[in-house]
């Protein structure tokens, strides 16, 4: 993780200081899971998301990029109760319990971008780089087969950084009266353990977006 902020440094302090951006603003729906566990059972969780980035063109449809997106990286999940307390089992061990974990992060990319050249008013690109993430409060809560979820529990093991890769697909739409539109899909997985503890989980998911450029 060191290494992949002194790259992130680097890159971005190479561009001249009068270099002229190029961005955009989108928010729109996200779905992430949980991969890694064996002893619990994720599927991908809903939320809200944004994306801000800012890109420097380096050549002719070549550009570099960086930005923030706020992603919620949490899941839902199904296990027994033995399994998620087994230091405080409640009842029968081997009833079944639903969690759902809510764990949104700062996402900061890097990353190139390519847009090919075409005719009309859609402009295509695709990009692709490594992103640092910082951890914003964690909750996670916890159904017991048959019963409501109780509140949300602050999870303490949540690490305060992560870092992996991140990339996606934008079209832009030139138009008279909106000026830029964008819409695409952002896709980040992780490469860190979301916890301090075992075993080991990555997030994984995508934000659809939509949008305007700047």
């Amino acid at each position: 993780m060191r290494r992949l902020a002194l790259l992130f440094a680097a890159v971005l302090a190479a561009v001249p200081a009068f270099a002229q951006w190029e961005g955009g603003l989108a928010v729109g729906p996200s779905a992430f899971t949980i991969t890694g566990s064996d002893r619990t059972d994720f599927s991908p969780r809903l939320a809200f998301g944004a994306r801000l980035w800012l890109e420097r063109e380096l050549r002719s449809g070549l550009a570099i990029g960086s930005g923030v997106a706020y992603l919620s990286k949490g899941a839902r999940g199904a296990s027994t109760v033995g399994e998620i307390f087994p230091n405080e089992p409640t009842g029968d061990p081997n009833r079944e319990i639903r969690l759902r974990l809510a764990y949104p992060y700062v996402e900061v990319p890097l990353y190139v971008a390519f847009s090919p050249q075409t005719r009309g008013r859609l402009q295509p690109q695709v990009y692709a780089g490594g992103h640092l993430s910082f951890a914003q409060p964690a909750y996670a809560s916890y159904a017991i087969a048959g019963g409501g979820y109780t509140d949300a529990e602050r999870d303490e093991s949540v690490q305060s950084r992560d870092a992996g890769i991140s990339g996606g697909v934008l079209m832009r739409s030139e138009t008279d009266r909106f000026g830029t539109l964008v819409a695409g899909v952002h896709v980040s997985v992780g490469l860190e353990n979301l916890r301090r503890i075992t075993p080991p989980l990555h997030a994984v998911g995508a934000l659809l977006f939509v949008g305007v450029a700047f």
